[in-house]
């Protein structure tokens, strides 16, 4: 009778573990799935703190969503060298979103907000 109380005892405390480590292992492969990519602002090669401003794009089916965690009026996005950019667009609060048709493979994206900050990344489509 003893070793049926102490199993079910066990069983009874062990279980929520069991949920909550196969939940966190389910949220880590979805994020190592997704294609989104953060962009980080540009410190031309000097060291700083890091900025807690960020831009998250997630790409879709032929188009480009941007979601920044700071405010801004209109921001320019450039999708690939800024020497020789592939595509340039606007975006604002309203409409966070670029229209890029199919690419695919890795580009550089710049985000230039409306007060002149400058976000850099790579994005994989």
């Amino acid at each position: 009778m003893r070793k049926i109380l102490l199993l079910s005892f066990l069983l009874l405390t062990l279980a929520p573990y069991t949920a909550s480590i196969s939940g966190a292992a389910v949220a880590a492969q979805t994020r190592s799935d997704s294609r989104s990519s953060r962009l980080n602002p540009k410190h031309n090669g000097r060291p700083r703190m890091p900025s807690r401003d960020y831009i998250d794009c997630t790409p879709g089916a032929g188009v480009i969503s941007f979601e920044a965690n700071f405010d801004f009026y209109a921001m320019t996005v450039i999708i690939g060298d800024e020497d020789a950019p592939i595509l340039t667009a606007s975006i604002t609060p309203d409409d966070p979103t670029v229209e890029v048709g199919y690419l695919y493979g890795d580009y550089p994206v710049t985000c230039i907000s409306d007060d002149g900050r400058q976000f850099y990344g790579t994005l994989h489509l």
